[in-house]
C-alpha cells in the first residue's frame, strides 16, 4: 500500500498530537458531541435498512429516534433507579453478607481457617470498611458520573447532534472522501473500509450481546430468586463487552450471593453457576461467531489497556471511544505490518550466507 509505504508517519504523528492536544483541553465541551456521533454511527445500519424497504431517510430517521429516545427514557425511569437502589442496599447489607460467606467458607474448610487466619483478617478489614463507607462510594459513584458532563447540556445536544448525523451521514463521508488527496484514495478508501468493518463487526456486535447477556443473566437470576439479580446481570453483561471478564467477575460476585442466600441447598448455587456456564458458552459459539466473527475480534488484553489508558486520559468520554479506538488502531497495526512484510527491508536476505 503506498500510503504507508511512504515516509510521511511524521505528519500523521503530527495531526495525532494536535488532536491529542484539543481533546485534551476541550473534552467536556466535545463529549456530548463524541456520545452523538457515536450513537449516530450506532444506528446508522438500521436507517440504511429502512431505506432499502423504501422507507424515506428523513422519516427513518425521525422513527428511529423516538424509538432509541423512548428506550431511554423507560431505561432511565424504570431501571436505572432500581439498580441504584439495588446498589446502596448492596452495600449496605455486605458487612452481613461477607461474615455469612466467611462462616459458610470455614465451615466447610476449618483447616484454612487455622493455616490461613490473614484470611479471616482480611475478611473483616473489608466487612469493616464496607460498613463505614460503603453506602457514601456509591453515591459518589453516582454523583461523580454524572458530574462528569452537564447533564442538561448533555440531554439536549446528544439528541440533536444525533438526529442531525444521521440524517446527513451520507453527505457527510461524502465530503470527507472529498477532501482526501487523489494521489492516495484508493489507500485512504482501503483503510477507511476496513475500519469500518471491523468496527461493525465488532463493536456493534460486542454491543448487542452485552445487551442479549445483561437481559438473560438478570432474567435468569431473577428466576431463581437471587438478590440483586437486575444489578448483577448488568454488571455482568456489561463487562461481557471485555471477553471472559463479564464471566468471571459477574458469575463470580452472583455464586457468592447464592453461597450466602442458599447455604444449605447446594443445588441453587451450582444452578446460578451453570446460569453463567451456559451464557458464556452461548457467547462463545453461536453470538461471537455470528454476529462479530472468528477473524474480526480483539484480544481482550488490547481492549483492557485500551480502556484503562483513555479512561484515565478522558474519563467517562474515554470510556466510550476506548474500544472503537482500540479497533482502529488495530486495524492500522495490521495494514503497517502487511506493508512492512513487503518492504525490501523486510524481504532482503542475508548476503555473506
Amino acid at each position: 500500500m503506498g500510503l504507508l509505504s511512504h515516509n510521511k508517519f511524521k505528519y500523521a504523528l503530527i495531526i495525532l498530537l494536535g488532536l491529542f492536544i484539543f481533546l485534551w483541553y476541550f473534552l467536556h465541551a466535545l463529549t456530548p458531541f463524541i456520545v452523538g456521533c457515536v450513537i449516530a454511527y450506532l444506528l446508522d445500519p438500521l436507517i440504511k435498512r429502512l431505506e432499502k424497504l423504501g422507507v424515506k431517510r428523513l422519516f427513518s430517521v425521525i422513527l428511529i429516534c423516538l424509538l432509541f429516545l423512548s428506550t431511554l427514557v423507560c431505561a432511565v425511569l424504570f431501571i436505572f433507579p432500581i439498580i441504584f437502589q439495588q446498589l446502596l442496599e448492596l452495600f449496605k447489607s455486605a458487612p452481613s453478607y461477607i461474615f455469612a460467606f466467611q462462616e459458610y467458607f470455614f465451615n466447610n474448610f476449618p483447616t484454612l481457617q487455622e493455616k490461613t487466619p490473614i484470611l479471616s483478617e482480611s475478611l473483616n478489614g473489608f466487612s469493616e470498611m464496607i460498613e463505614s463507607k460503603g453506602v457514601y462510594l456509591a453515591q459518589a459513584l453516582v454523583t461523580s458520573t454524572v458530574g462528569l458532563v452537564n447533564i442538561f447540556t448533555f440531554l439536549l445536544i446528544v439528541p440533536v447532534v444525533t438526529f442531525y448525523l444521521l440524517l446527513d451521514w451520507t453527505i457527510l463521508i461524502e465530503k470527507l472522501n472529498g477532501l482526501v488527496p487523489k494521489k492516495y484514495n484508493s489507500d485512504i478508501k482501503i483503510i477507511a473500509l476496513e475500519i469500518d468493518k471491523t468496527l461493525a463487526s465488532f463493536v456493534r456486535g460486542q454491543l448487542f450481546i452485552c445487551l442479549i447477556l445483561s437481559i438473560y443473566y438478570a432474567v435468569a437470576l431473577m428466576f431463581l430468586g437471587v438478590k440483586f439479580a437486575l444489578l448483577v446481570g448488568i454488571f455482568a453483561g456489561i463487562f461481557s463487552l471485555i471477553p471472559y471478564v463479564g464471566f468471571v467477575f459477574g458469575g463470580g460476585i452472583a455464586i457468592v450471593l447464592a453461597m450466602v442466600q442458599f447455604w444449605d441447598n447446594p443445588i441453587w448455587i451450582g444452578a446460578v453457576g451453570f446460569v453463567f456456564l451456559i451464557g458464556q458458552v452461548v457467547e462463545g459459539n453461536i453470538l461471537s461467531p455470528v454476529l462479530i466473527g472468528k477473524n474480526i475480534g480483539l484480544h481482550p488484553v488490547s481492549l483492557l489497556l485500551s480502556l484503562s489508558i483513555f479512561s484515565f486520559l478522558f474519563g467517562f468520554t474515554g470510556l466510550i471511544v476506548g474500544v472503537p479506538i482500540a479497533a482502529i488502531i488495530g486495524v492500522l497495526l495490521r495494514l503497517l505490518i502487511v506493508s512492512y512484510k513487503k518492504t525490501d527491508f523486510y524481504n532482503e536476505l542475508d548476503q555473506t550466507d
